[in-house]
């Protein structure tokens, strides 16, 4: 058999993202139901620190990881997969400087931020930790824009379940273990890393396909 049309391709992408999107969006309200119920009113310390990496990760974006899914198969389709990897570690690269600008402001003025923002005793620590969230959420975007833009919806939206459910699963455990909001979203960092790592792996196995 031939390899698949760009229709069937696309229909195959349509069906991932329709089937999984329900899975999707009970890992991300069981988790909110969690940290509502343990925390309370506490609850509203991690929506704002979550604010801020959400922030800073898309205005360092600068529309990079959205780009993607348009140039990557014009470059694999011009110039090679070689080109394509070529050009995701430059973009990465750039992506990864623009991160690293904004967390210095971030960080240096971690301690009156944390204040203004009305973060708690933990928000310092939680700050600190919002610039490895940062950091990771940035990857994990990019990677998962990669596989998009070659089709792989599949392994894009089992990335984003596999998210969800380390959030969901160590928040329990942060609950269990009787932390508090700063180690809950300790525990967030902990998730976010782990599926940036699979993400690399998995987008770089993606790439070898195409070779």
């Amino acid at each position: 058999m031939g390899s698949p049309t760009l229709i069937q391709r696309t229909g195959r992408a349509a069906f991932w993202n329709a089937v999984l999107f329900p899975l999707k969006a009970l890992l991300g309200l069981a988790f909110t139901v969690v940290v509502a119920r343990r925390f309370g009113l506490e609850a509203g310390i991690y929506n704002t620190a979550m604010g801020v990496v959400t922030s800073v990760v898309m205005f360092t974006s600068l529309g990079i990881p959205t780009s993607l899914t348009k140039f990557l198969p014009e470059i694999e389709a011009g110039a090679g997969a070689p080109a394509v990897v070529l050009f995701l570690r430059r973009v990465a690269s750039y992506r990864l400087l623009l991160v690293a600008v904004a967390l210095v402001p971030l960080n240096l003025l971690a301690a009156p931020l944390a204040h203004w923002l009305d973060l708690g005793s933990d928000g310092i620590f939680i700050l600190r930790l919002a610039s490895i969230l940062i950091a990771s959420r940035a990857v994990f975007e990019l990677c998962i824009r990669s596989l998009n833009a070659f089709f792989g919806q599949l392994r894009s939206n089992l990335l984003d379940i596999l998210q969800g459910s380390l959030d969901v699963v160590l928040g329990f455990a942060a609950v269990l273990l009787g932390f508090t909001i700063g180690g809950l979203f300790g525990m967030v960092v902990a998730s976010s890393i782990v599926a940036a790592l699979v993400a690399v792996h998995a987008t770089r196995g993606t790439l070898g396909d195409i070779e």
